[in-house]
Parts: structure tokens; sequence; C-alpha cells
């Protein structure tokens, strides 16, 4: 094993960032590289449906790797890396610019994609896709949102960025969730988000 190169991790979601915290973790002497296609340091993703996508938080405001970055804990970040092919033979990543990295060891860790509904295509008039932070941004589809009661009560993004967590503020509950954490008082309480994947969403008709 060529020790020279560093430990490649592809992927800038949960998956790859904590693969990579642990790698660094595991050989303190190790050069270990985070390769994301995105423009910035991995995030949380649940914000941007919230806090980001009304403009009162950033998601630089939760990183992943906590206070300080991947760089806190000795990783280094590779942006603007989008993988195209891999040399297993030479052991060497080819990004699509061309850009050649050696590896000694390497994980790929790059998530899912949005699963596009065959009914709710994305560009159909007030269906929007969110996976990233540029899909949080504001664009044509925000001009485009109908002007009910809940657009009205999301005002545009501003400048105006909230430096508290995502987490500190406060959701209203509904009669339903009420009851339930009436009835399970006595239970550790465990927040669950569900999400439809990429692999189990249904099929809407």
């Amino acid at each position: 094993m060529d020790t020279t190169s560093p430990i490649l991790v592809i992927g800038g979601g949960p998956a790859g960032t904590f693969a990579a915290l642990a790698a660094r973790k595991h050989n303190p002497d190790a050069r270990v590289m985070l390769l994301t296609e995105e423009p910035c340091e991995p995030y949380e993703k649940p914000p941007l449906s919230k806090g980001v996508l009304v403009g009162k938080v950033l998601p630089s405001d939760a990183p992943i790797a906590g206070p300080g970055g991947i760089a806190a804990h000795g990783v280094e970040l590779e942006a603007h890396a989008r993988c195209h092919s891999i040399d297993r033979e030479a052991r060497t990543l080819v990004l699509e610019d061309g850009r050649r990295i050696p590896y000694s060891t390497l994980v790929i860790a790059t998530g899912s994609l949005v699963r596009e509904l065959p009914h709710l295509p994305a560009g159909m008039p007030h269906v929007h896709y969110l996976r990233t932070e540029a899909d949080a941004l504001p664009g044509d589809w925000w001009s485009s949102a109908p002007a009910s009661s809940a657009s009205k009560s999301r005002p545009p993004p501003s400048n105006g960025v909230c430096r508290r967590p995502c987490s500190s503020s406060r959701r209203g509950s509904s009669p339903a969730s009420a009851t339930r954490t009436s009835a399970a008082s006595s239970r550790p309480r465990i927040a669950v988000t569900a999400s439809i994947s990429a692999l189990d969403a249904p099929s809407y008709r």
C-alpha cells in the first residue's frame, strides 16, 4: 500500500464526513482527504427545508463535523470535486476537471440522490426538489410559488442570519403529536425524521 498517498473519502454527507473523521482518529498520522462536489464544508441537510429556506440560518451554521469543521479534526477538504472515474490499477481517482488524485485507501460514501416522482417532475409549476444548499437559494421557483397562506407566512430569504442552531427554534405541536407525547411520557424521548429515499419511495398515482 502506498502510505504516502492520502485516504480519500468521496462524499460530503454524514457518512462520508464521519468516515473521514474516524479514519483520522484511528490513525492520527494519516493524511485524510474528503471530496465533495459542493463548494463548502459538509453541513447538516435538515435545516435546508427550515431555517435556510427562509433565510434565518446558513448551512455553515450547522457543520456536520462541529465547530471548526473537518479541518479542526485534521481532515483536508477538496470542494468542487466531482468524480469521473477510478483507476484501480494506478490507485488514482480521476475528477471531471481532469485532476488525478492518488490514494492509499478509497472510501465511497456518496449517499443517495433525490428521487424524482413520475407525476411530480422537476420544472412542474409549484414543484421544487430540495437536497443541497443551492436548491434552497431563492430563484425562479420561489417567485412562482402559489400565493397561499403558507407562502405568505414565509417571506423570501433575507441577508439577516440567526446564529442560533436550527434545533433551538420552537415548533408547534398538533393535538395528535401532543397525545403521542403524553402517552409516551414514561419512555425515553426519541426524535424521528421520516423521509422518502431513492429506494423505498412509493409510486404516487
